[in-house]
């Protein structure tokens, strides 16, 4: 019970909602490359997480302290996500990839020439061999364009973080899709071209 509660409090930090472990059928994954970029090992169990769906396109321009044009860069390392008191949970790993975000150009706010976000690919317990996957973490290309929707936060203040969900659209083709794999409603985020975007968030 602790451990939800202490990820709900997490993720509902970072705007995306509560988790919910589950255990799902062998074989375990082939860990051996993942290891050795410096990520945890993985086990036969699966994390989702419940997203909460910001209200509307405004309230996320609105709640956004940074809205960055940006290209995608390399992981940079991984990092604890849990927190208690002023540092990392002992007991609990949310295992956060850093990547660096290179920014062509910030549509909202002002802020350096890179950032740094991390996305959230696993967690576990203090004692367990091998952490649970997130179903929804997919690691972003690197080069790959997108828009994202970011905040700040005095927890964490090396870090850009979600403004609210989605907090990012990827633009492909000359066109920008929210990212909504969590099912998300895609009528109030529509895809469309990336040009209407920035024409949208330049109003």
């Amino acid at each position: 019970m602790a451990r939800k509660v202490a990820l709900c409090l997490l993720l509902v930090m970072l705007m995306t909602g509560c988790a919910v472990r589950s255990v799902r059928t062998p074989p375990l994954p082939n860990n051996g490359p993942d290891v050795a970029r410096g990520l945890l090992p993985l086990g036969n169990c699966v994390v989702t997480a419940d997203r909460i769906l910001t209200e509307n396109f405004e309230k996320l321009v609105a709640d956004s302290v940074m809205i960055v044009d940006a290209e995608m860069g390399p992981m940079t390392g991984t990092r604890n996500m849990a927190r208690r008191g002023n540092g990392p949970d002992p007991d609990l790993m949310i295992e956060g990839v850093d990547f660096q975000v290179n920014v062509r150009a910030y549509i909202k706010g002002t802020g350096p020439a890179t950032l740094t976000i991390s996305l959230i690919r696993s967690d576990k317990q203090a004692g367990e061999a091998l952490a649970c996957p997130y179903s929804d973490y997919v690691e972003p290309a690197e080069g790959s364009r997108w828009i994202l929707f970011l905040m700040t936060s005095k927890e964490m203040p090396d870090l850009a973080l979600p403004a609210g969900y989605p907090w990012r659209y990827a633009v492909t083709d000359g066109r920008a899709s929210p990212d909504l794999r969590s099912g998300g409603a895609m009528e109030r985020f529509p895809a469309m071209p990336v040009e209407d975007l920035l024409a949208l968030l330049k109003r």
